[in-house]
Order: structure tokens, then sequence, then C-alpha cells
């Protein structure tokens, strides 16, 4: 099955690279790809008055029984996002809340702000002494590169494989491979 990649762009060498590496791929018999994760993230940082009250919030919140709750609160935001995970982290008197939802075919970023903040005005309003220090934190690692995206998924995480023979790197990649 074929699909087209649209580029934006208005470097003319990475186009015509792009479309070298493409062919490529194309006389190559094509590619395989699999989506093995389709999550976007906002990671808010939340405020207690001890590490202890961190501790107990983050047990709160990763309660199975709590995330059935927050999830309502999320979809009340969206028609197209849900909710998946909640993950708590503690830092201190910090706790940083790693909340992964689907987003259908949207990027979503906006989607998963409005749900995660939604969700939490709900928490605050139920544990009075936490305080919102900011929707995205350091942990939500948006725009920079980070571990945690990569071995935690952030957006979709995909997989793909060509084999590019011999001939195929010689004649269209204008290069050549050890025999």
């Amino acid at each position: 099955e074929e699909f087209y990649v649209p580029m934006a762009t208005t470097e003319g060498a990475l186009l015509a690279s792009a479309s070298r590496g493409a062919r490529a791929i194309e006389k190559s018999g094509g590619a395989y790809a699999k989506v093995m994760r389709d999550s976007m993230t906002r990671s808010p940082v939340v405020e207690l008055p001890t590490a202890m009250a961190a501790i107990e919030f983050a047990q709160y919140i990763e309660d199975p029984q709590n995330l059935e709750t927050f999830k309502g609160y999320f979809s009340n935001t969206t028609n197209f996002g849900r909710l998946e995970d909640i993950k708590a982290t503690v830092a201190g008197r910090y706790c940083f809340l790693r909340m992964s939802a689907s987003t259908g075919d949207a990027m979503g970023m906006n989607m998963v702000g409005k749900g995660c903040n939604e969700i939490l005005e709900n928490v605050l309003r139920d544990v009075p002494s936490a305080k919102l220090v900011a929707l995205s934190s350091n942990m939500c690692t948006d725009k920079k590169p980070s571990a945690m995206n990569w071995v935690n998924g952030r957006g979709k995480s995909v997989v793909c494989e060509v084999t590019i023979p011999k001939d195929v790197v010689e004649n269209v990649l204008k290069t050549t491979i050890p025999d």
C-alpha cells in the first residue's frame, strides 16, 4: 500500500535528499512500519506541604479505582481524547504527574492540556493542601530530547524497517557499500 508523505520546507537539498531516500525505499520493495505506542503526555507538577504528603498524593493519584474517575473528568473536555494512564513521581514535596492520553488523529497537546487541567481542578478541590505549580513541568519533556520519551513514549512511537540492496544504493543513492 502506498502512502503520500507531505513535506513543507524551503530547503531544496532536504527535499531532494528525502525524495532520493523515498525512491530507494520504493525500488527496494518498500518499508515495514508498525506503531508501537500512540499516546500524548502532559506532566503537571503539584506541590504538597511535606514529602510524606506528596507520597500520599501520588498513591491517591495512582489508585486504580480513582483512574476511572479521572478518565471521566478528562472525557468531559473532549470528544476524541481518552485518558489512558497517570504515573506519579515524587521529588521532595513535589509530585510530578505524567498523564497519557490517546488523541485520535490529532497531535493533541491542547486536548491533553485541557483534560489534565480538568482533572487537576477536581483533584485540587478534593486535596486542598495540594497546589498546582505548573500544568507542564520538565517531566513533560515537550520540545526537547529526553530518555523518558524514548523509554516511555510520547506521541506515536513507530518502528520502521527497510533493506536496501547494493544495486539500489549504487544507482539511486549514488554511493557504495563494502562487499
